[in-house]
């Protein structure tokens, strides 16, 4: 018998149309803003626009502490604008310890790293995370590379991001491939064309898609 699973579709429009209908979300219910990647939880009370965000509104405020978004540094994640400069910039800012967030988007890539062979400081301890299904990272066509590709970045945290390969449209490279990073977790992540992988590295969860 097949495995059957539930997946739970999120409320997600423009922040004006949220402002403009101004609901009642149910206890617990997540809202979206799908322009600029923010989000509110209902408390089955609360109109919209007197509810509190759930993160920080403005995220260069946060530029000095461990958590930024892909979109300090110019990531569109509109499924067409080429994100790969605006993310790898982001990706190499990374300190020890710190995370990277996705808003919900989907962004166009032509293939990323982190402490590539290039990078002179070696990061560990980072996360990368999203919001799940609304939050896709996908290979360019003809880009022929990985996806993303870790190296020796113990510890690392991916979660929460979905990722497409786009196999039919590139003829070689990977998805998510993981190298020399010791006791990395891949966590309720899904994939679709080219598969999340590792490589002589020790995982302190299994991979989930």
């Amino acid at each position: 018998m097949a495995t059957e699973y539930d997946r739970i579709q999120n409320r997600v429009d423009t922040a004006i149309n949220w402002a403009s209908a101004n609901p009642i979300l149910l206890k617990g219910e997540i809202g979206f803003e799908s322009d600029d990647g923010k989000f509110k939880f209902g408390d089955g009370a609360t109109a919209w626009n007197d509810l509190s965000y759930a993160l920080p509104e403005n995220y260069s405020a946060l530029i000095n502490r461990p958590i930024i978004s892909v979109k300090d540094f110019g990531a569109k994640g509109d499924g067409t604008t080429d994100d790969t400069s605006a993310i790898q910039s982001a990706l190499n800012s990374l300190l020890n310890d710190s995370s990277l967030y996705f808003p919900v988007g989907t962004y166009l890539v032509s293939g990323l790293s982190i402490n590539s062979s290039s990078s002179t400081i070696r990061k560990s301890r980072i996360t990368l995370f999203g919001d799940g299904f609304g939050t896709q990272v996908s290979l360019k066509n003809s880009a022929n590379s990985d996806l993303i590709l870790a190296d020796n970045c113990p510890q690392l945290t991916i979660k929460g991001l979905c990722f497409d390969g786009n196999k039919s449209n590139n003829t070689s490279g990977n998805g998510v491939v993981i190298q020399r990073s010791e006791f990395s977790i891949i966590d309720k992540v899904c994939s679709s064309s080219r598969n999340v992988s590792k490589r002589a590295s020790k995982m302190l969860a299994p991979i989930s898609t």
